[in-house]
């Protein structure tokens, strides 16, 4: 995996087709790691540039007389060989994005042919190639950044995301920005057309990250299942894994074969295959971030009983058919002990344990009830995570909700999904608990969701 580490860790990046023109990627590549602070050098090439946001401007990669790790490619396919040709007389280059689009991903067999003549350049000179059609890579410990995905800035954490499209990657990385606080990665790739370096050797590698500790993936079709399997099979006893695998039906399969030039393949072998390794499928891209936000933040349960702890009825009741539907979590038999002092804290209106596992405490619930009901199932040995519902109402400020059971949560080290409905008003609160590194959701099925995940892949961990 040193390839890797070399590459991801690039003390240096040619970026050829830069320009100052605001509306070409390398342009924008260039300004966000300048914004970001790139720990490494820059060198901006272009045949009639003399400089490129106040860099030096480069006429070929052969003018650059220090060391050069990686390149990165913004030029018309078909200048892209003669490209490689030069990058191969070099001997210092490891890695090579190709952001151009218009190889096997067309079907063209004269595209087809010229994409291999460059692996093969590549090859020889030791260049491993993600793409083409590609935006690359992150990594956020050196502010490295070859994506043009419209955010702001990649927040450092502990997450890591491989996916097969740019714009799907680009987007994860929009609505994890979008998050109270936004959602940490520490390594993100693209791999574009797969010409070279594949999704199951980024797998491998971000397996084996101890900066790392979760993983998603977006997957439209696979070549070589039994290797993924092989090697997810491993990283899941150690870190989770959540997947999106799309081209489930016939025409959403055919649909990834014009994308990126691969078939999808049969879902149905996907399923056995995922389920083997201990890879957790989820179902869409919220589903995807709330399960690395759960995974992220929240102390790995010790089993699959839930108590669902609400304020408001109706998204208790939400909360309740989505557990059953899935039927992993369930509910928690709470104590007759912490029944009868879940009886002293509430209100008489309040339902409580009707199932047994499912407590309602009602509108009339203030921050002094929500933290001492959280407290007592907490507490209760039969529970091993919780799903905690609040609408506070306008007599009741949302933030001394929060700041009431954040004091409980962090007492226990039991997994609490907060869900604070959706709002302008539940911001604050939201960002509160947040910085206190407890996740939020903003729908009580969203927060069901990431939890159920959230155990399925503890499940799957060796405990030391």
């Amino acid at each position: 995996m040193i390839e890797f580490e070399q590459i991801f860790y690039a003390k240096s990046i040619a970026i050829v087709g830069a320009s100052n023109k605001p509306s070409k990627a390398a342009h924008q590549i260039i300004n966000t790691m300048l914004k970001g602070g790139y720990q490494g050098t820059i060198y901006p090439i272009h045949p009639r540039e003399k400089d490129v946001l106040g860099l030096k401007c480069y006429q070929s990669i052969s003018e650059i007389e220090e060391s050069l790790d990686l390149l990165v490619i913004g030029v018309p396919a078909k200048e892209v060989y003669k490209i490689f040709l030069e990058a191969s007389t070099r001997g210092d280059i490891k890695g090579a994005v190709i952001l151009s689009a218009g190889f096997s991903e067309t079907g063209d067999p004269e595209l087809i042919e010229l994409e291999d003549k460059i692996v093969n350049i590549a090859k020889k000179a030791g260049i491993r190639i993600f793409g083409p059609n590609c935006i690359g890579i992150i990594n956020s410990d050196i502010k490295l950044s070859t994506s043009f995905a419209p955010v702001s800035k990649v927040a450092n954490g502990n997450l890591a995301f491989i996916t097969q499209s740019g714009s799907f990657g680009g987007s994860l990385l929009m609505l994890a920005e979008e998050s109270p606080k936004p959602l940490g990665f520490n390594k993100w790739a693209h791999v574009g057309n797969m010409s070279d370096v594949t999704n199951i050797e980024i797998l491998e590698y971000f397996g084996t990250d101890p900066k790392i500790t979760s993983i998603g993936m977006y997957l439209e079709g696979l070549a070589h299942g039994n290797e993924l399997l092989k090697i997810a099979k491993n990283i899941t006893q150690k870190k989770p894994i959540f997947l999106l695998k799309v081209g489930r039906t016939e025409l959403g399969s055919r649909a990834t074969l014009s994308h990126t030039g691969i078939i999808a393949g049969s879902d149905k072998i996907y399923d056995g295959a995922l389920k083997q390794s201990g890879i957790i499928r989820v179902d869409n891209m919220e589903e995807l971030i709330d399960s690395l936000k759960a995974s992220s933040t929240l102390p790995k349960p010790k089993g699959n009983k839930v108590c669902v702890l609400t304020e408001a009825g109706g998204p208790g009741i939400i909360t309740i058919d989505e557990i059953t539907k899935d039927n992993f979590l369930q509910l928690a038999p709470i104590t007759d002990h912490t029944i009868n002092q879940l009886k002293k804290v509430l209100y008489p209106m309040a339902t409580i344990c009707k199932p047994n596992g499912y407590i309602d405490m009602t509108a009339a619930a203030l921050e002094k009830e929500h933290a001492d009901s959280l407290r007592l199932v907490l507490e209760d040995p039969h529970v091993d995570s919780v799903i905690l519902i609040s609408l506070p109402p306008t007599f009741l400020p949302a933030l001394n909700v929060a700041k009431s059971i954040a004091e409980v949560i962090n007492k226990y080290n039991k997994p609490v999904a907060v869900c604070f409905m959706k709002g302008v008003k539940m911001l604050e609160s939201r960002k509160f608990l947040e910085k206190n590194n407890i996740p939020t959701f903003d729908n009580p099925r969203r927060a069901a969701r990431a939890l159920i995940n959230l155990t399925k892949a503890s499940s799957y961990l060796k405990t030391e």
